[in-house]
């Protein structure tokens, strides 16, 4: 009887462990069949990440020559086919990712970002095993799924706030791993089998080469974005801000002068463009304001009636 017993045990244990193994090799099935079976499309065009500032084209980007004019270091490497994954760090608001969204774009490839201030746990980049609960794939894989490609352009949006943590690991290490001359042998956490990531342009932004490891640097070549000159801030408002916002706000009837654009420059001593375009969305919602107070629209701003658009408390 004690031996019918055990036989019973093993036949109920042997099919709990059956079912629970086709119960995963159905899961791990349909995991695979949703990363293998999107629609993949290598000329998709990702949506701009902001639509203001942003230039169609390498041809149409203002400033930064010694990297995108003719000649330039990301130009010769463009057109060469030759590509490699790369940093490129400068200031805020002097056109990262602009850049990066433009060779996405000259390259055919589709642009997908991953903000990576603040991520401290290594499993936001290589995903979470099956045997927990609410597992989901890495933010790797998840790029590759809605990017619809294999070969897309990976922005990794900066990458000198990451954090660490003891308990989680440390993002960095994955990075490594990533950005490692061989990249056919990196393995998701959620899949659990080997991804080639050869065919994937990684591109970082940064403020700061600082709070990177020197290994970190060594992966990547290291591009400097300088800040812009008045010059280019000029052409930036003349060519990209000032018609957009006054199409934007629907006052295509309204322009502006270069003295203006040189006294709002002088308002704004920073190195990028993202005050400057503040402060430009700022008078546009003052010219519609004097508008509706007055009735009368200001057709051309100058210097001289720059104050009584802005007011004291945007113009010194």
């Amino acid at each position: 009887m004690f031996y019918v017993y055990l036989h019973a045990q093993h036949n109920a244990f042997v099919c709990e462990n059956l079912t629970q193994a086709w119960r995963y090799i159905r899961f791990k099935r349909q995991g695979l069949l949703f990363y293998c079976n999107f629609a993949v499309n290598e000329n998709a065009m990702e949506t701009p990440l902001a639509e203001r500032m942003r230039p169609t084209s390498l041809d149409s980007y203002v400033g930064q020559e010694h990297l995108v004019g003719k000649g330039g270091v990301l130009r010769r490497m463009l057109e060469s086919g030759r590509i490699s994954s790369f940093i490129l760090w400068g200031p805020p608001g002097v056109g990262k990712t602009s850049i990066a969204v433009s060779i996405a774009k000259a390259m055919g490839r589709p642009c997908v970002k991953i903000s990576l201030a603040g991520v401290s746990d290594a499993l936001f980049l290589r995903g979470t095993q099956t045997v927990f609960n609410n597992a989901k794939p890495g933010r790797i894989v998840d790029a590759l799924v809605h990017g619809k490609s294999f070969c897309p352009l990976i922005l990794l949006d900066e990458i000198d706030k990451m954090g660490s943590s003891i308990e989680h690991g440390c993002p960095e290490n994955v990075l490594l791993d990533i950005l490692d001359s061989d990249r056919s042998k990196f393995v998701d956490n959620y899949l659990g089998f080997p991804l080639d990531l050869s065919n994937v342009i990684f591109v970082a932004t940064a403020n700061s080469l600082e709070p990177l490891s020197p290994i970190l640097q060594d992966r990547l070549d290291i591009v400097e974005l300088p800040p812009y000159t008045i010059r280019d801030k000029k052409q930036i408002v003349k060519g990209y801000i000032w018609p957009k916002l006054i199409k934007e706000y629907q006052i295509e009837q309204v322009d502006i002068e270069e003295d203006a654009i040189e006294e709002l420059i002088a308002l704004c001593p920073e190195e990028g463009v993202r005050d400057l375009e503040r402060i430009c969305r700022k008078m546009c919602e003052s010219v519609i304001s004097l508008y509706y107070v007055e009735g009368n629209i200001i057709k051309n701003i100058k210097a001289e009636n720059l104050a009584k658009i802005m007011g004291p408390i945007y113009y010194r």
